[in-house]
């Protein structure tokens, strides 16, 4: 089942096949397909953390972290999906932010403005998102890494078929970020779902697939009522990035767009 064409899903298993005997043939090692099933059910209960954690972050009265405190979190664990530390990191992960939701912990105290953050994180400045905290009360408390480990990976009844349950992971991982309208009707449930009052959505600067049809992301959230600034930008290299200026855009965006709409 799935959205997937079975079709898809079969010539991607064929070729994990393909892959694994390519494998065996250069390295002498044999394929197993026990130890293929334990990585799938350490990456679903690894997932299903970040899932409950995700859930509680958009419960929460105020959101008990940020996004600088999930983005590294998830991701250190993320590149070692599959593993015992992995599944373990996600769970002390969730009891953590857990305990601070059941104490009224709020990451901004002064809470007004709830913002997504589009795109791949700001690698090189991550002290930006804390920018607009204490001038605005806004706080950045969603990004698609930890919402991503929610919705993206999980795959049941993988027993039957682990290679073909693979296949439809990574079959559908480039639609589910970069094909609208999948992405772009992703983002705006999760928006809505996190009370989200405006997006700062920083989209890549050159022509790969991974330009995501923002016009259409961008379209279908402010249909939705929900304000978006849409830049241009590099996560990683910071040689074209202006702190003060882009703190100025955003804030500029926040008091222009956010704070106009009648509450």
């Amino acid at each position: 089942g799935g959205p997937y064409a079975p079709g898809r899903r079969d010539l991607a298993a064929e070729e994990l096949k393909e892959l694994i005997a390519w494998l065996e043939r250069k390295t002498g090692r044999m394929f197993d397909n026990d130890r293929l099933l334990e990585v799938m059910a350490l990456v679903n209960e690894q997932e299903g953390w970040y899932r409950k954690t995700r859930d509680l972050i958009a419960e929460a009265p105020k959101a008990p972290v940020t996004v600088v405190d999930t983005i590294n979190a998830t991701m250190q664990a993320q590149w070692q999906r599959g593993t015992k530390w992995a599944a373990g990191h996600a769970r002390r992960m969730y009891e953590e932010i857990k305990a601070l939701a059941d104490a009224g912990h709020a990451a901004v105290p002064g809470e007004k403005y709830r913002l997504m953050w589009l795109g791949r994180g700001l690698w090189h400045d991550f002290a930006f998102y804390q920018n607009f905290e204490e001038k605005y009360g806004a706080a950045f408390v969603w990004s698609m890494y930890l919402a991503m480990g929610a919705d993206a990976y999980i795959r049941n009844g993988f027993e039957r078929d682990p290679l073909r349950a693979l296949a439809a992971r990574y079959i559908g991982m480039e639609d589910f970020l970069h094909m609208p309208p999948w992405n772009s009707g992703w983002f705006v449930h999760e928006a809505k779902r996190n009370r989200i009052d405006g997006v700062v959505y920083m989209a890549p600067a050159n022509c790969m697939q991974a330009v995501e049809g923002s016009s259409f992301i961008v379209k279908a959230l402010e249909k939705a009522g929900i304000p978006v600034l849409l830049f241009r930008g590099d996560p990683v290299d910071d040689r074209k990035w202006n702190r003060e200026n882009m703190t100025e855009l955003v804030g500029s965006f926040i008091e222009e767009r956010i704070m106009a709409i009648p509450r």
